[in-house]
């Protein structure tokens, strides 16, 4: 109960979870080739910023369940040889990925996955965190003769995928190939992430003899811009301005990131097709007229 979880919350910002007992898909999901099975990421890359857009992460999702089928599931961990991280897709694995009238567009995307890094961050030996850039695909082919796509996963986002027993998070993939929105996409993530038995732990709140509700997160709005990408980006090095910050007024955010998600996500949960959706509820300014 959603009024309920909100009397025991005492964040500047809640999301709430809701799950699906058992999943039902509908036939008209099936018939684009778009199959439901788990997949697993690295909390890391789940927490990284979404710099990337709709059809980027699909593209991703479609080579995790690659990865899984033939690393996971055959036990080869991260392989050594540069040969074993090829994949040759076809027109039909572009169909999947953006629909079957838009494989040309799709091309144009898997092709530029190779120039597009994608922030990470890792703990060095003494604990800090180092920020650092990782590419999905590093070398990508066309085989005119055989209208085949051949594309080499990077070695460095493989343990990100694959040997996972710790910190990371499992989720739909056909769920999340299926949503249409990039916002929604992230979303979906974040709450496969905090779901389950997920409950959050404040010890000042455990004194005070107060707990939250399962399946509730709590973002600060500085961080949910960050996971978003909305923020200034600038070379940790140069101080150079990569990126201008979008979305400043929690007005637009609300509108456009998080009720968009919400509707996307509630209606393909009715559907039987997610097994997650959520509510959020916002927190107090801070003083008159101050930020969410």
């Amino acid at each position: 109960d959603v009024s309920l979880a909100a009397n025991h919350l005492y964040s500047p910002a809640h999301i709430f979870i809701m799950k699906k007992e058992k999943n039902c898909y509908p036939l008209k999901m099936s018939m684009i080739g778009i199959h439901h099975e788990k997949v697993s990421w690295s909390n890391v890359v789940i927490q990284s910023p979404m710099a990337c857009s709709l059809l980027e992460r699909r593209a991703m999702y479609f080579l995790t369940k690659e990865v899984k089928h033939k690393f996971v599931e055959e036990g080869l961990g991260v392989p050594e040889r540069w040969k074993e991280l090829y994949f040759h897709l076809t027109d039909h694995d572009l169909g999947i990925i953006g629909g079957k009238k838009n494989v040309p567009r799709t091309y144009e995307v898997l092709k530029s996955l190779v120039n597009k890094a994608f922030p990470v961050c890792c703990y060095n030996e003494q604990g800090k965190k180092m920020e650092g850039l990782a590419h999905w695909v590093d070398t990508f082919y066309y085989d005119k003769e055989k209208n085949v796509y051949v594309v080499r996963m990077s070695p460095e986002i493989m343990p990100y995928l694959v040997n996972l027993n710790k910190d990371f998070t499992s989720f739909d993939v056909g769920t999340a190939m299926n949503l249409r929105s990039k916002y929604s996409q992230k979303m979906y993530e974040l709450c496969s992430q905090y779901g389950g038995e997920y409950r959050r732990m404040d010890r000042q709140k455990q004194f005070e003899g107060k707990t939250y509700k399962k399946r509730v997160f709590v973002l600060d709005i500085d961080k949910f811009r960050d996971l978003f990408n909305f923020e200034e980006v600038k070379d940790v090095r140069t101080n150079k301005t990569e990126q201008h910050e979008r979305y400043r007024n929690y007005k637009n955010i609300r509108h456009f990131v998080l009720d968009a998600a919400q509707k996307e996500l509630l209606a393909m949960y009715k559907w039987g097709a997610s097994d997650v959706w959520f509510d959020y509820q916002a927190g107090e300014r801070k003083g008159r007229g101050g930020k969410v």
